[in-house]
C-alpha cells in the first residue's frame, strides 16, 4: 500500500468517526418528551391535539375508561381553594387539554384533566399550589367565601398527603345545606404540577382512599413513562400547609369494620374540627349529647359544649382522636386521644346522623363505667340480640330473610339491683328502606342465653305518625333512660324523617315510667 493509500484511508476514518460522533452528540443534546420545542422523532410530541388524543390508555389496571375527550381551549383552573391571582384571573393553561372518566367496579367514575400551563404563568401555578389556603367555602353564585358566611355550598378542607410531582394540594370537599341531615364527603380532588404540566383529579363521594390512592399510581405512572413528567413519587415527602388537616384512614384496628357512609361522618366531624368550625362540629351531634366531663354538667346543648370547647386542648385532642384507629368496645366504637374520648353507638344502615352518644374528657385506664368503658360485669353484653328479639314479626318476604337489625344498645343499672341491665333497639331488615323499631329492656340479672324482658318501652305504634320511630341511640345515665330517634311529619318521603324525638324513662315501684317526650 502506497504512502498516499494510506493517508487516504485513514483521513476517511476520521471523518467517519467525527460523523458518528456528531450524531452522538445531537441525540444526546435532545430535550426530553413533552419539553418545549423538542421531541424525539419515535414519540408523539402531547403538544398536539392528536397525540393527546392518545395519551391515556383504555385501562388503567383495575381501571377502565369511560370518557376520553381533547378541548381546544385549554383548562382554566378554578378547582378548590386557588387565590385569585393579579389581574382577578386564575392561571390558564395553553393549547389542548385532556378530560377523561375512568369507571371501577362498585364505585362511580373519577374524572382527570390535564393540560399544560404557559411559561409567564407557571410561577403563579406553583404559587396558588403552595399557598393554597387550608379551607374555604364555595358557592356557585359568589365564588369562594369566608366560612363564616351562610351561602356556601361546599366547604374545601386541604387534605395532608404525598406529594405528587413538583407542587401539589389536595382537598376533601364537605357538601353542606342549611337542613338537618345533609353534611355529606362531596368529593376529593388532588391538584398537582410537574414540570409545565397540570394535572386535576377529581374523586367522587363514597370512593375509598385506598382506591383513590391506587388510582392516582395508576394514572401518575403512564404520564410519567409518556411526558417524562414527575408526577409520580419523584419528589417524594408530604403535601403539607401551615393548617393541613391530616389525612384519617379508612379502616378500624381490633377487628372493628366501619361501613363508608361511617368514615364518611367521621370525616366530616373531623375536617370541621380541623378548621375550628364550632357550628360544623356542633351540627354533627345528637341532641340530647352526653358531655361527661369535668367541665360541664353531665348533658349540654350541642352548641354549649362545642363552644367550650373551642380553643382548649380538649379541642385539639379530639381532633387527634380521629386520627387515631378506633376500637369497638361492647357494640359501641371508641375514638379516643389521651383522655379525651368521642363514643358512637352501633351504626344502623339508612341513618341520616351517626348515634354519637358521649364526649368525654376523663376516659382513661382508671376509668370503669360510665361511658368511657362498659363494666366487665355486664354480661348481658355477650348475648346474641338478633336471636333473642323473637317478637318483632319481620316478614321473610322482605327479601332479608326475616333477619333482626340490632340498631341501638346500652348497658347499665336502670332497676336498682346494682346489675347492669340491657336496652335494645331493633327492626327488622329490608332491602330497601328502614323498618320501625322497637325498643325493649332485658333484666341484667337473667340467663345471658335466654335474657328476661322487664319492658317494651317503644313500639311500632309509638311514632309521630303510623310509619313508627327510626332510633339513632339509647344511653343510660343515672337510672334514667334515654331514646333519641326520628319521626315522620304526614308528607316526609319515607328516606327522609323530618322530626327529632327524645324520649326520656325511669323505673319506679317495679315497672317503667315514661317521663317525658319532646318533639321538634
Amino acid at each position: 500500500m502506497t504512502r498516499v493509500g494510506l493517508v487516504t484511508r485513514i483521513g476517511i476514518l476520521v471523518l467517519v468517526l467525527l460523523m458518528t460522533a456528531g450524531v452522538s452528540y445531537r441525540l444526546s443534546a435532545r430535550q426530553p418528551v413533552g419539553a418545549a420545542g423538542n421531541h424525539s422523532a419515535d414519540q408523539p410530541d402531547y403538544r398536539t391535539r392528536g397525540a393527546l388524543a392518545t395519551l391515556l390508555p383504555r385501562r388503567l389496571g383495575e381501571f377502565r375508561a369511560a370518557t376520553n375527550e381533547v378541548v381546544d381551549d385549554g383548562l382554566p383552573v378554578t378547582t378548590g381553594c386557588f387565590d385569585i391571582l393579579p389581574g382577578g384571573s386564575y392561571a390558564s393553561t395553553q393549547g389542548s387539554a385532556v378530560r377523561a372518566s375512568y369507571t371501577v367496579k362498585n364505585s362511580d367514575p373519577f374524572g382527570l384533566e390535564l393540560a399544560r400551563v404557559t411559561s409567564t404563568g407557571l410561577p403563579a401555578m406553583r404559587g396558588a399550589l403552595q399557598n393554597a389556603p387550608a379551607w374555604c367555602r364555595y358557592n356557585a353564585d359568589h365564588g369562594f367565601e369566608d366560612l363564616d358566611t351562610d351561602t356556601g355550598k361546599y366547604v374545601f378542607t386541604r387534605i395532608d398527603g404525598q406529594r405528587v410531582g413538583d407542587t401539589s394540594a389536595r382537598y376533601r370537599v364537605t357538601g353542606i345545606t342549611r337542613g338537618y341531615y345533609t353534611t355529606f364527603i362531596a368529593a376529593y380532588d388532588v391538584l398537582a404540577l410537574s414540570r409545565s404540566w397540570y394535572l386535576q383529579m377529581h374523586f367522587p363521594e363514597g370512593f375509598a382512599p385506598a382506591l383513590r390512592e391506587r388510582a392516582l399510581s395508576q394514572v401518575t405512572g403512564v404520564l410519567d413513562a409518556k411526558l417524562q413528567t414527575a408526577f409520580h413519587g419523584a419528589s417524594g415527602g408530604r403535601s403539607v400547609s401551615a393548617d393541613s388537616c391530616p389525612e384519617i384512614s379508612d379502616h378500624l384496628s381490633n377487628g372493628a369494620r366501619m361501613e363508608a357512609n361511617f368514615f364518611e361522618q367521621i370525616a366530616v366531624i373531623h375536617d370541621a374540627l380541623c378548621r375550628r368550625d364550632v357550628d360544623a362540629v356542633a351540627h354533627e351531634v345528637n341532641i340530647p349529647f352526653g358531655a361527661d366531663t369535668r367541665n360541664l354538667g353531665s348533658r349540654d346543648s350541642a352548641a354549649t359544649w362545642a363552644r367550650s370547647l373551642s380553643g382548649t386542648p380538649s379541642w385539639t385532642a379530639l381532633q387527634h382522636a380521629f386520627e387515631n384507629p378506633g376500637r369497638n368496645i361492647k357494640g359501641q366504637t371508641h375514638f379516643q386521644s389521651g383522655s379525651v374520648a368521642a363514643i358512637f353507638g352501633r351504626e344502623r344502615i339508612n341513618a341520616y346522623q351517626l348515634p354519637w352518644l358521649w364526649y368525654t374528657d376523663h376516659c382513661d385506664a382508671n376509668s370503669s363505667g360510665g361511658p368511657c368503658r362498659i363494666a366487665q360485669s355486664t354480661p348481658l353484653a355477650q348475648a346474641r340480640w338478633a336471636s333473642v328479639i323473637d317478637d318483632l314479626g319481620c316478614d321473610t318476604s322482605w327479601g332479608e330473610g326475616g333477619r333482626v337489625l340490632v340498631d341501638a344498645e346500652s348497658y347499665g343499672d336502670v332497676n336498682g339491683d346494682a346489675i347492669p341491665d340491657a336496652v335494645i333497639a331493633a327492626s327488622c331488615a329490608t332491602p330497601t328502606s328502614s323498618a320501625p323499631e322497637k325498643v325493649e329492656v332485658f333484666d341484667g340479672a337473667s340467663n345471658v342465653t335466654d335474657p328476661r324482658r322487664l319492658a317494651t318501652l317503644l313500639d311500632y305504634k309509638d311514632g309521630t305518625d303510623v310509619r313508627g320511630i327510626r332510633v339513632t341511640a339509647v344511653v343510660i345515665k343515672d337510672a334514667k333512660i334515654t331514646v333519641r330517634s326520628f319521626g315522620y311529619a304526614d308528607m316526609d318521603p319515607n328516606s327522609t324523617p323530618s322530626h327529632h324525638v327524645v324520649d326520656t324513662f325511669h323505673w319506679r315501684n317495679g315497672g317503667f315510667v315514661h317521663d317525658n317526650r319532646q318533639v321538634t
